[in-house]
């Protein structure tokens, strides 16, 4: 199991794919009001979201590319969807539920120390720099949270899957 790794991949997906999931998530529809924070009333921490389905071809597809990064375990995926975050949309800190969480950066590059991955390990805050195609698996139980994207800038579009191991007697 993973307990605490934090793995980042650049280029996780062929150019082209990427580029075509930016321009097929923007024209989704996107939902507003999601939070990583159940039960807040505010919106300090909300953003949009666009909720995929597995029965999809193309998502069933981008599963199996998460699951060869983990290895030699057998996972669930739960939940898989699209966080849309602009310009002065901050989010909180939080931990997720499951055992890891996968990120894909969709959207095209921000500038240096904007939308950027923030992550807490040791007492101590950590970024990773969002770029184009960047895929970061990692532990469920890290503090972490997305920085939003600057003024000007486009928005911050990440794919998220939420990932359980499997267990024995689980299907």
């Amino acid at each position: 199991m993973y307990n605490k790794i934090m793995k980042v991949i650049k280029d996780f997906l062929p150019e082209d794919l990427i580029g075509f999931l930016y321009k097929y998530f923007w024209n989704l529809p996107h939902k507003w009001g999601h939070t990583s924070i159940p039960g807040a009333t505010d919106d300090i921490g909300k953003f949009y979201i666009i909720p995929l389905d597995f029965s999809d071809p193309l998502m069933a597809y981008l599963c199996t590319r998460v699951e060869k990064v983990i290895d030699n375990q057998k996972v669930h995926f739960e939940r898989m969807y699209v966080n849309v975050q602009h310009a002065d949309m901050e989010s909180n800190w939080h931990k997720d539920d499951g055992d890891l969480t996968a990120l894909l950066m969709i959207s095209p590059t921000l500038s240096p120390g904007t939308g950027c991955f923030e992550y807490s390990k040791d007492n101590k805050n950590y970024s990773i720099e969002f770029e184009q195609n960047k895929f970061i698996l990692f532990d469920t139980k890290t503090g972490h949270r997305g920085r939003p994207p600057q003024k000007g800038e486009g928005p911050r579009m990440t794919l998220a899957f939420k990932i359980f191991y499997l267990r024995p007697g689980s299907r």
